[in-house]
């Protein structure tokens, strides 16, 4: 087999692969996968021509995806979807745990006050859009259980309770990690001789199956841990939430800091 061939096979595999398990367990069958995967190709290269500054026809979508001319033309006149963005309400909720306004001396997100056309918590929705309403943003936060009304005010609850249990955030999260995760790898691959992302994994085979939940509860500790640090630091550059004003007049740019674990029994005990 030729080696270009075989390392582009590889390539394919890895990220497949995963997607493959998830598809199977949540029943999405192969006819379905191909559509999704025929309109992402359309869209992808699409992208890459605007990129490029390039012309845009069906004949280099074709030659660029595979994709059959008739295909294209249908997948180029459908609507386009709305984007995967991270949503208002997990803005809301960053804006909450970052800015100092919305925070304890600690540093820690504080009780707000959410009645009346004066609130704290509207001038929070405020901030991160003039065009939310307030009641309607608590209302949703109140139904995922992201906030608790209590005597003293609205307290923001943990966030990892609102994922686990909206299957459409989930994905949403999902899909921006995927991507990120492949943007990572491909900026990587092309910085041969520069400074490189963070893109790292550490991986144990035998560790006894007995201390799983263990090593589960610290990592996610550790793992919280460096993620406020990280939120902490890159909200200094935020223009939105650095609280000395950011006199800078390049473009905007997006930093993404992911991180996650995993463990399975690859060897049951046999009695």
């Amino acid at each position: 087999m030729d080696k270009q061939y075989a390392d582009r096979s590889k390539m394919l595999q890895a990220m497949i692969r995963p997607l493959a398990r998830l598809c199977v367990r949540f029943s999405i069958a192969l006819p379905e996968i191909l559509e999704e995967l025929k309109r992402e190709l359309v869209r992808a290269a699409h992208d890459e021509l605007r990129e490029q500054d390039s012309k845009i026809t069906v004949s280099k979508l074709n030659a660029m995806t595979g994709v059959t001319r008739r295909e294209i033309n249908r997948i180029s006149e459908e609507d386009e979807p709305s984007e995967m963005k991270q949503s208002l309400l997990a803005r809301v909720i960053n804006r909450w745990q970052q800015n100092e306004q919305f925070l304890t001396r600690a540093g820690k997100p504080k009780l707000l006050s959410y009645k009346g056309e004066n609130s704290e918590f509207r001038r929070l929705v405020d901030m991160v859009s003039k065009d939310t309403n307030a009641p309607a943003m608590l209302f949703e936060m109140k139904r995922i259980g992201a906030v608790e009304e209590t005597s003293r005010g609205l307290k923001l609850l943990t966030t990892e309770s609102v994922l686990r249990n909206i299957p459409e955030r989930s994905l949403n999260l999902l899909y921006r990690n995927v991507d990120s995760l492949v943007r990572a790898a491909e900026e990587n691959l092309t910085r041969e001789n520069e400074e490189r992302y963070y893109y790292l994994r550490t991986e144990f085979d035998n560790i006894p199956s007995s201390k799983i939940e263990h090593i589960r509860a610290w990592l996610l500790e550790k793992g919280k841990e460096f993620h406020k640090e990280a939120r902490s630091y890159l909200a200094g550059f935020d223009r939105d939430l650095s609280v000395e004003p950011i006199e800078d007049g390049s473009g905007r740019a997006k930093v993404v800091v992911g991180g996650y674990s995993a463990a399975e029994v690859i060897e049951e005990v046999s009695h």
